[in-house]
């Protein structure tokens, strides 16, 4: 029998005597287990409440005092929590169940705390039970325990609310109007580079794909900008930022003209497939598509009889592998895998923007919506980092084009 609510109903009477006997000898103990009153399937319920009292008619006050009980032992590492899992298992240790190796690891349960040092012990005490507490004990005895241990969590559950703390409103941490409009600014200044730099009519994959990665890197930062940096689209922008940074630093350093070729030749490929689609397939086309412009976009460089679709990767190679080869993994590392989990709703995105843990330590920590979605990671700078090497790598191969994005502070001054 170990020392547990459940293992007490399972003593002879006289057995149950001397505890209760011993047990309330100490001042404070009937206001400490006071709580213990408040649940209907407390084994030996008739004794504690000759010892307690019944439970009065207003229960606020113990379910706190409860719940203030429970929020130290949430923590299996806190001291208060370790002390319980000793008084389990110790009269496991003494009747023989658990066989120790030596007599320093017995005197480390009998003697504790006081015994060796508690830094080595505490581990070994936690451990030990989280091994065997469960399973020294047959079914007679740990199927009704555990019953017992599931009732308790349920009426915690029924009895009692949940409590979610308030939610943070998203507020920018910089000056939006003047950083939306630098923004701007710097997507007139790139037109003009643009327009500085243009010689040729015909077709040039390399020059459009590399003036064009960065004008779709202002739109994206715009936009995750316009969002205070916070709301789940700019993890999304950032995600988007990256995969454009590796694909820019992945053709300028393969260094073959036909790459970027394609590049080109692929996404007009993938917009032939998407009119075909909207042509033959999908009887309900979706809004946001119009049949006009893919059809454009698709006939653009040639006529799309003569367009290859190619499914896959553009260039038969994974994102990870291409920023190997480019030389920024760091940056795949950084911003695109953990973004990536909220472009896919993997669970943990999905548990970190719409649950919260519950605040009522009753409630063993379980999961509740939030109040609303959680905007409290700001990626405004990782936005305009991002932004800005892409810019880095269209100076590096069309020189002349020094601008940079900034955040403006809302004191005026540049962070």
């Amino acid at each position: 029998m170990t020392t547990t609510l459940y293992g007490l109903s399972t003593l002879d009477s006289d057995l149950q005597d001397r505890f209760f006997d011993v047990l309330f000898e100490e001042d404070g103990v009937v206001d400490a287990l006071k709580p213990l009153v408040l649940f209907d399937g407390l084994p030996l319920a008739e004794r504690w409440h000759e010892n307690l009292g019944i439970a009065p008619e207003n229960h606020n006050e113990l379910w706190t005092q409860l719940a203030d009980a429970v929020l130290v032992l949430l923590d299996h590492q806190s001291q208060e929590s370790t002390d319980c899992r000793w008084a389990y298992m110790t009269p496991i240790v003494n009747s023989g169940k658990l066989h120790l190796q030596n007599e320093e690891q017995f005197r480390e349960f009998t003697e504790y705390p006081f015994y060796e040092d508690q830094r080595k012990v505490r581990p070994t005490i936690r451990a030990t039970e989280m091994q065997f507490g469960s399973g020294v004990m047959n079914e007679g005895y740990s199927v009704p325990k555990k019953e017992w241990s599931k009732q308790f969590w349920n009426e915690c559950k029924k009895r009692t609310e949940c409590f979610a703390p308030p939610p943070d409103k998203p507020t920018a941490s910089y000056d939006l109007p003047r950083t939306l409009a630098e923004i701007r600014s710097v997507w007139s200044d790139l037109a003009d580079h643009f327009s500085d730099t243009d010689e040729f009519t015909h077709v040039q994959p390399k020059r459009d794909a590399s003036f064009g990665f960065c004008f779709y890197a202002l739109a994206l930062t715009q936009e995750g900008l316009a969002s205070s940096g916070k709301l789940l689209t700019a993890k999304l922008a950032l995600r988007m930022l990256a995969e454009l940074y590796i694909t820019f630093s992945y053709l300028i350093s393969v260094g073959d003209r036909k790459l970027w070729d394609v590049y080109r030749a692929y996404g007009a490929g993938q917009a032939k497939l998407t009119f075909l689609k909207l042509e033959e397939i999908l009887e309900n086309q979706p809004g946001y598509l119009n049949k006009e412009s893919v059809e454009a976009l698709a006939n653009e460089d040639m006529y799309m009889d003569f367009q290859d679709i190619n499914l896959g990767n553009w260039a038969n190679i994974d994102l990870r592998k291409m920023s190997q080869v480019a030389g920024c993994k760091d940056v795949y590392d950084a911003y695109y895998s953990w973004p990536s989990s909220y472009a896919h709703g993997q669970w943990c995105a999905v548990r970190d923007v719409v649950f919260t843990t519950c605040h009522n330590p009753l409630h063993r920590l379980h999961r509740i919506p939030r109040a609303a979605p959680r905007y409290e990671d700001g990626a405004e700078e990782d936005l305009v980092l991002l932004l800005n090497k892409i810019l880095e790598l269209l100076n590096g191969i069309y020189p002349g084009f020094e601008r940079r994005a900034e955040l403006m502070s809302t004191n005026s001054a540049q962070c």
